[in-house]
Order: C-alpha cells, then structure tokens, then sequence
C-alpha cells in the first residue's frame, strides 16, 4: 500500500509540475510530444525509481530488525545454556559431600541416621523438583540451607558454634537457586577437623533494593588449595556475572585473626 500510494503522488506532482510550473509566473510552454515523452518515459522512469529505492530502504530495514532479534535470541538461549551447565556442576558436587556426611554416620550408627535420611530426602526433593525454574523463593532457600547445614552439624567431630542468624524484617523474594550452598559447603571443609572447636556462622540481611550474605569460619591448620575450591569459587562468580551484571558485590577475605570471610550484596528488587 505505501508503494502504490508513492507512486500516485509522485505521478500525480509530475503532471502537476508539466502543465503549471514556470518560473515567470506564465503556462509553461509544452509541445504534445514534450508532455507525452515525459508522461509516458521520465514520468514512469522517476516512478519505477522511488518505488526501487522505498521498497529497498523498507526491506533493508526490516532485515535489520529481524537480525537484530535473532542476535539477541541466540545472546539468550547461549546464556541459558550457560547457567544450567554451571548450576549442575554445583549440584552434584553437593549430593556428593552430602552422601559422604550419610555415610559416616551409618559407620558410626549414629540414631541420628534416620533423621539425616529425612533431610536428604528433602535436600533431593529440592534439587530435583523446585530448582528447575530459573528462581525460587529466598525462604525455600533457606531451608534447604538449614538441612544441608543441619546434616553437616551432626558428623562434627567437635562441639562448636554454627549458627545461621536472618534478620527478622527479611522479606521473601525470588532468587537463583543454589547460589548460597557453594560457600556454606566450603565453610564446612575448611571450619572442621579433629582437634579444634569450629565457629561458623552465616547470616542474611536485608539492605536497601536487596540482600547481604555473610559467611565466616575459622581456618583450621589443615587448610590446603583444593582444586575443586578453585572450580566451584568460579561457577559462582560466572553465574554472579550473568544473572546479577553491575548488580552484586562479591567479597572474599582472609582476616588477620584466622577467618576466611564471605560478604555477598545481590540487588535483587528490579526497577
């Protein structure tokens, strides 16, 4: 329809220009032949040409736009594919130490084992059933915190203080899932041994437009580099990079009175 609409106007101003144009005011001076030569050659010529040029520009443009969307649909789908592998690289890592923890008691024939069983069950059922989505509650979160972190309590080989403190004006949101257990697992493997009491503590707090995360365990003398350390440190950040971009503030270090800290700000309330 702009097409046919271009080329009405321009034929209709081409007849205009013939019959009324004229720089001293007077009828133009045209010959039959003229008119008809222009009407029937450079009109139809100058006509065939704007419909080329406007039909180009409208299907340039078009092209753009649609390569433009199928740019940001690949962008997408590549960053989709990019947090599931890193989610279940963290996952397995997980059941495993957690398997291990299971195991441990049943040598020990802890009556704690059946206890345990039931909060592996719900760890599993958390990770199968209410992680597939790209966000879950922070609550749920939490809880599967508590199991996980309830589960490592119970093998201590020493009475220690683990406490998992939430500020009482919290208030849910939806979050990543699994984001959190990567430094509550580390504060375990490297909080824990055979001769030293362990003092471990998490915290979640609110902050204005998000969340703050805290973890802090003493460093035992056992401590060593540990690959898969090295590995699930950046899972963490690269998930942290791509579902929270100049939205998180990640903070690891080691304080001169023996304690490796973590302090997480996410910015969780979208605009």
């Amino acid at each position: 329809m702009l097409l046919i609409a271009c080329a009405f106007l321009s034929y209709v101003a081409l007849n205009y220009a013939i019959v009324y144009f004229n720089p001293n005011g007077e009828l133009a001076h045209f010959t039959k032949e003229n008119i008809l030569f222009v009407r029937l050659v450079i009109g139809p010529g100058i006509i065939y040409s704007l419909c080329l040029i406007t039909s180009s520009m409208i299907f340039l443009y078009g092209e753009q736009a649609r390569q433009k969307e199928l740019n940001k649909q690949i962008a997408l789908e590549k960053t989709k594919a990019e947090l599931t592998i890193l989610k279940l690289q963290i996952s397995p890592h997980f059941l495993f130490n957690t398997l291990n923890n299971i195991r441990w008691l049943i040598r020990k024939q802890s009556p704690d084992s059946e206890d345990t069983i039931v909060k592996l069950s719900e760890i599993l059922r958390y990770i199968l059933y209410e992680v597939d989505g790209a966000k879950v509650e922070l609550f749920k979160e939490i809880e599967h915190m508590q199991n996980f972190i309830a589960l490592q309590t119970l093998r201590l080989p020493i009475a220690g203080n683990v406490d998992l403190e939430i500020e009482s004006n919290l208030k849910n949101r939806l979050i990543p899932p699994l984001l959190f257990i990567h430094f509550v697992e580390n504060a375990f493997k490297y909080g824990v041994d055979s001769k030293n009491s362990p003092k471990i503590k998490f915290q979640f707090a609110q902050i204005p437009g998000g969340i703050i995360f805290k973890s802090s365990n003493k460093i035992l003398q056992h401590t060593e580099l540990r690959t898969s350390e090295g590995i699930g440190l950046t899972n963490v950040q690269r998930r942290l990079q791509l579902l929270y971009p100049n939205r998180h503030d990640l903070s690891i270090t080691k304080t001169d009175d023996g304690y490796f800290q973590v302090l997480l700000k996410l910015m969780t309330d979208e605009n």
